[in-house]
């Protein structure tokens, strides 16, 4: 937000749970106060928490509601509070997970599953929703390349700069409700795992 700020953007941070009507309904309200409108969302509900990684056996209701509360819920709660504010786009934050999938990622995956199926039934809707099923990003800066039919999971991140040149590109996009963003060629990636 610093960087942000020194580049002239005006920022505010306000804790909510995206879950959580009361508290989005306060966050809009703040919105609502503080600019003339809403030109655009970018919903990217994470959680850190090690239920990321488990295997089916492993998870409990908790565990898969701390991935679906955020995403499933948050997404439905956003939908409503932006019905009235018309904003030009909403652009989900999806994962690659989703498509490939992952060892341990079933309740991430899942989530991410359906903030892809969100966008798509919004095509009635006057903001243009688009689920982006990302790489993970590179955020230490490492910058390291690879051979992608040998790497984990990490060695696929994309650094800062490819994320946000793949974030302008999709920005641009038009009528298109899904979009996968991925360090190698995906078709290789799935051919490797047998899908």
């Amino acid at each position: 937000m610093k960087e942000l700020q020194s580049l002239g953007s005006e920022c505010i941070y306000v804790a909510a749970g995206v879950h959580k009507s009361e508290e989005m309904e306060k966050v809009f309200k703040i919105i609502d106060e503080k600019y003339s409108s809403l030109d655009g969302v970018i919903f990217a509900p994470t959680s850190s928490d090690s239920s990321l990684f488990r295997s089916l056996n492993e998870l409990t209701p908790d565990d898969v509601n701390l991935q679906f509360d955020p995403k499933i819920e948050g997404v439905q709660v956003l939908a409503e509070l932006i019905k009235t504010r018309k904003p030009d786009f909403c652009l989900l934050m999806s994962s690659i997970s989703s498509i490939v999938g992952g060892l341990g990622f079933a309740a991430y995956s899942s989530a991410n599953i359906y903030l892809d199926y969100f966008a798509g039934t919004r095509d009635s809707s006057e903001t243009r929703w688009i689920s982006v099923n990302w790489e993970g990003w590179d955020i230490e800066n490492k910058e390291t390349r690879f051979d992608y039919n040998n790497a984990s999971v990490t060695d696929y991140f994309m650094s800062i700069a490819e994320g946000i040149e793949a974030m302008e590109r999709v920005l641009a996009l038009r009528n298109i409700p899904q979009v996968a963003v991925s360090s190698v060629p995906l078709s290789g990636r799935l051919k490797k795992m047998g899908l």
